[in-house]
């Protein structure tokens, strides 16, 4: 997407290109809007719309926030191993940045430490809430894992917290 490119932009500052309105009593012409922004703008909502299973409504003027509401740009069922997940995303993540949230649906238990390949951005570990690694039977296939990139690893928030005890016997 692009800001406005037609002729008569303003500076809206730090060198970004706006609106501005016409002066029908003076020597100000308003800003032309091109065919070719408005369809941008039309298809990158359009886009966020029907990546949530949505069909375009004229009729209903709520469809962006119930289809940003929805998650399903941030959701994947996770394939590979029980501590190799890879995930791939619709449309795919295109970069990892701090505060990243994903869902993702682990196929396998968790059986110990496990790392994360979104869209094949690289390997990334794991954690649980705290950053401790993950620990057999943290998750069970088929729960839904609320992911947070924290710039190193991704935290698993959320859910409950499997506690790992041992006795010892005399």
């Amino acid at each position: 997407m692009d800001r406005i490119n037609g002729a008569d932009t303003v500076d809206i500052g730090g060198g970004k290109r706006g609106f501005q309105d016409e002066d029908l009593l003076g020597p100000v012409t308003g800003t032309e809007v091109t065919a070719l922004w408005l369809n941008t703008v039309q298809e990158e909502l359009l886009k966020i719309i029907e990546a949530a299973g949505l069909d375009a409504d004229p009729g209903n003027w709520g469809q962006l926030a119930t289809a940003i509401q929805s998650g399903s740009m941030n959701y994947a069922v996770a394939t590979g191993t029980a501590t190799a997940l890879l995930a791939a995303f619709s449309p795919p993540v295109a970069s990892l940045v701090p505060g990243l949230a994903l869902r993702v649906k682990p196929i396998a238990d968790a059986t110990g430490a496990s790392t994360i390949n979104p869209d094949g951005l690289g390997v990334i570990a794991v954690v649980d809430r705290t950053g401790a690694p993950i620990i057999p039977g943290f998750w069970q296939a088929g729960d839904i894992l609320s992911l947070v990139y924290d710039g190193a690893n991704f935290r698993v928030m959320g859910g409950n917290t499997v506690v790992s005890t041992t006795f010892a016997t005399t």
